[in-house]
């Protein structure tokens, strides 16, 4: 009599589970699922800047993430134009930024940024942006995570076009106080 109980149990859990990630993405939540960020609920900041240090969802292009798909199937299942999930990044360039992309990992108007340094596993090192100086141009963007050294991000792909760019989020918070990140 207890198997079907916690097997109803099971599932009930689950589907209230998928409920609240679809209804979270649809009133401005995103759940991160991947190590590129901190696990957490984010939230989107409508009244936000786009700005170095802000935190991004953004969709990858099809040709952004063709060398990770086989590493990365969660990519391919999602509401982007291109049929992938869009991701969370933080920026490390905007407009008029130098960047300087080296084995030593990405630098940005002179600064090398922390645990920078480009992963050495083959797939994320296929069609790599090559070593060398960068300039940010007008509607372009370099992101990157700290967090996760093959974290898909602009030190394996270059920038991306802030019209891939979703939104400004903020890790959700239950304080008042937190809202305006």
């Amino acid at each position: 009599m207890k198997k079907p109980l916690v097997l109803l149990s099971l599932l009930g859990l689950s589907f209230a589970l998928v409920v609240f990630a679809f209804a979270a993405r649809y009133t401005g939540l995103q759940i991160n699922v991947s190590g590129s960020m901190p696990y957490w609920i984010w939230r989107v900041a409508s009244s936000a800047p786009v700005e170095r240090g802000r935190v991004v969802s953004f969709c990858p292009t099809l040709e952004q993430t063709q060398q990770q798909a086989n590493s990365a199937s969660w990519l391919s299942k999602a509401d982007c134009l291109d049929g992938v999930m869009p991701v969370l990044k933080s920026i490390a360039a905007v407009t008029g930024d130098q960047v300087l992309v080296s084995k030593e990992g990405i630098s940005v108007n002179g600064k090398l940024l922390q645990r920078s340094a480009r992963h050495n596993n083959a797939l994320l090192r296929s069609g790599l942006v090559p070593e060398g100086a960068y300039n940010v141009e007008a509607g372009q963007l370099w992101l990157i995570s700290t967090y996760h050294p093959s974290s898909l991000d602009s030190r394996y792909y270059g920038p991306i076009a802030l019209g891939q760019v979703e939104g400004v989020y903020c890790p959700w918070s239950f304080s008042p106080s937190d809202y305006a990140c």
